[in-house]
């Protein structure tokens, strides 16, 4: 069923379930569009469509992950420069920068808790540590693999950079509070380096016991069929890479529990 039309043609864009803290049975879709500051929202109840919260840079290539029903978080990507000098000789730079919106106050907030790795086209997610005799609940978010060295246009390109991708995980355990008063911390490497273009899909299992990362690219050009699952026991996070696989690889893929 076809709920409606965006107002924009959006490639790559990025969409996350959030539920509106003033009303909880107002659910609506946001949508994030690659290299502006534009988002829309479309309303599961009443099929509306409205422009959303500007961006707070030009961003492509970036993660969002649902903090909790009040806030959602904007990690890393490509953006342009600041000052009109640095753009006009290196328009694009990777950031390191985390993003805090507010649903209620409808603001951003920029964090302290900057990536210790600049990436796009990454993976990221939250996860709790399945330890049952864990003293109190552990909550992670993840940030993982991606490209670090992209070119002067956002381009993750292997003829400028011989092996711009990276394996490495990085891992911010969350207080009760929810509140970025910690750091990000190395965790483990993912089996493979994947980059996901603009979509790299990672889905939280029903539990939130389980991170779910679905296709990619890999370094030589080939796309990703295989399935990888982090899973943390007793503070001790692992990749593993599951039995089943796609039937045939895909690269920036949509994945949905």
């Amino acid at each position: 069923m076809r709920l409606g039309r965006l107002a924009a043609i959006r490639l790559g864009l990025y969409l996350l379930w959030t539920a509106q803290p003033v009303d909880t049975t107002f659910f609506t879709l946001l949508f994030f569009q690659n290299k502006y500051r534009t988002t829309e929202k479309i309303s599961l109840t009443s099929l509306s469509r409205e422009d959303g919260p500007d961006l707070p840079n030009d961003l492509m290539f970036h993660c969002t992950i649902n903090l909790n029903d009040k806030a959602l978080l904007l990690i890393g990507g490509i953006q342009k420069h600041h000052s009109l000098a640095s753009f006009l000789i290196f328009p694009l730079l990777i950031t390191k920068e985390v993003w805090l919106y507010d649903f209620e106050s409808q603001a951003w907030t920029l964090t302290g808790a900057e990536l210790a790795l600049g990436r796009s086209g990454f993976l990221c997610g939250k996860i709790h540590d399945s330890s049952p005799d864990m003293d109190k609940s552990v909550t992670y978010l993840v940030a993982a693999g991606g490209c670090v060295s992209p070119d002067s246009l956002g381009r993750c390109s292997q003829d400028e950079y011989p092996d711009p991708y990276t394996e490495t995980t990085e891992l911010m355990e969350l207080n009760p509070n929810y509140n970025l008063d910690s750091h990000w911390s190395p965790g483990p490497d993912l089996p493979q380096k994947v980059y996901g273009g603009s979509t790299t899909s990672s889905v939280t299992t029903l539990d939130g016991k389980n991170l779910i990362a679905v296709g990619g690219r890999l370094y030589g050009g080939h796309f990703e069929n295989a399935i990888f699952r982090m899973r943390c026991w007793r503070r001790l996070c692992k990749w593993t890479t599951m039995q089943q696989r796609m039937q045939q690889a895909k690269y920036a893929v949509l994945a949905i529990i």
